[in-house]
């Protein structure tokens, strides 16, 4: 009897296993091949499946003109990818890695939503100015929806796959990463599981690995269990019953690092908290405040930002003119400043952006010999003696035109040019007598 039970609890395991991704993939159909000869734009209150990002676009009815299954690869083994995917607003290409579990808790129907779909990232591509950047997965699909741009029946089983923003606010996706997996175990289970590539799909009775079946089935879960079991990880309480996906976003060994959550209004923000309902109560809490470049903090729940500190133009300098240049901050805000020049030989160069022009000397005047002569001094180091400037008369005092310093009254010292001069380099040592 007890053999009996174990059995039936097995086979109705298989059978809503089944159905969850029976349903899942239908539920994908309808949404991916909703045709109009209109434009049609589906709001959250039209319908709370899709989020602020998801619209279905004129003449074709995909969800943003998105092909998610059975994706090609071309002969250096990049997929092909015939739209624009905008990752811009998502964390997508910042937080996964390849060996990260996809866990999608949306199959389509309430009745099946416990058991959900798994697949695994095998490759992420950055966004460059001539590079579309990717998620790029494995997975096992069962062969039912056809291609939504010619209609066609696709072969789907174990094909790759592309993870967007919309396929991951649609099926709300939460990605896990195994906790102790070394880079050696991860490469080993992408590659077990891309030398599965165009399997069929089948849920078996119970679970297994054999390696020398070339024509081995498998599910979304029992996959990227195998695809770890091949590496001694183990993502399921035994190796015989079937694995629900949800099994596998549950256990212990997983971390999830990345997690769908409904887009929420603020019905307050101060500086200190925000305020939000949900299921009809209000909560009030603290920001949740990260760094955000140099000056700014923000709230990683309702983005509120908060100064942390006044701005540092050192990032960058932009010269204007030969009087200002701008300062940047890292954050983006500029400031204009006066130039601060310093001597270099014959030029004048600012030690902020770098302008140079020819330096000009300009002069200040010491004394040096009572009444007879004073020194001249630049800011580049040049020094120079030369005889005061002015006329006396007996019984009378002037003073010299250009340091101030008194004249011995009854001498006589013509103004004109002075050549005769005692000059002086920037140490202070003769230089030479004219």
């Amino acid at each position: 009897m007890k053999k009996l039970l174990i059995l039936f609890v097995t086979l109705l395991l298989i059978c809503v296993i089944q159905m969850s991704s029976v349903i899942s993939i239908y539920a994908y159909y309808e949404e991916e091949n909703t045709t109009t000869d209109e434009t049609i734009v589906v709001t959250e209150e039209e319908s709370g499946t899709y989020s602020s990002r998801s619209t279905i676009i004129e003449g074709g009815g995909e969800i943003n003109g998105e092909l998610w299954y059975a994706i090609e690869l071309d002969n250096d083994g990049n997929p092909i990818i015939t739209y624009d995917i905008d990752y811009s607003d998502s964390h997508l290409l910042e937080y996964l890695k390849p060996g990260d579990i996809v866990y999608e808790r949306n199959a389509g129907f309430d009745m099946v939503d416990f058991l959900g779909h798994i697949a695994m990232v095998i490759e992420v591509v950055q966004d460059t100015p001539t590079q579309q950047g990717y998620v790029l997965m494995i997975e096992s699909l069962p062969n039912l929806i056809p291609n939504p741009y010619t209609g066609e029946p696709r072969e789907l089983g174990v094909c790759y796959s592309i993870m967007t923003p919309t396929r991951f606010d649609v099926k709300h996706v939460s990605v896990m990463r195994v906790k102790d997996a070394t880079d050696e175990q991860i490469q080993g289970a992408i590659n077990w599981a891309k030398s599965q590539h165009n399997q069929s799909w089948r849920v078996p009775v119970n679970k297994f690995v054999d390696n020398d079946d070339p024509d081995k089935d498998w599910y979304c879960s029992e996959l990227v269990w195998a695809a770890y079991y091949q590496q001694n990880i183990h993502l399921a309480a035994d190796n015989i019953l079937p694995v629900a996906p949800k099994d596998i976003y549950e256990r212990d060994e997983v971390s999830t690092i990345l997690d769908y959550s409904s887009p929420t209004t603020f019905s307050e923000v101060t500086a200190t908290h925000h305020t939000y309902s949900c299921d009809g109560d209000t909560y009030t809490e603290a920001h949740e405040f990260e760094a955000y470049n140099y000056c700014y903090e923000k709230c990683r729940i309702c983005d509120y930002v908060r100064p942390v500190q006044t701005h540092d133009y050192t990032y960058r300098y932009e010269s204007m003119n030969e009087l200002t240049h701008y300062g940047y901050c890292e954050c983006g805000a500029k400031r204009e400043f006066n130039h601060n020049f310093t001597v270099s030989g014959i030029l004048d160069i600012c030690v902020n952006c770098k302008l140079s022009k020819d330096h000009v000397h300009s002069y200040t005047y010491l004394s040096a010999m009572d009444g007879k002569m004073h020194r001249k001094m630049c800011s580049c180091g040049i020094s120079q003696l030369e005889l005061c400037l002015g006329i006396t008369f007996p019984g009378s005092t002037t003073s010299c035109v250009k340091c101030g310093q008194v004249l011995n009254g009854g001498t006589v010292t013509p103004f004109g040019d002075n050549d005769e001069v005692v000059l002086f380099n920037k140490e202070g040592y003769l230089e030479e007598t004219e």
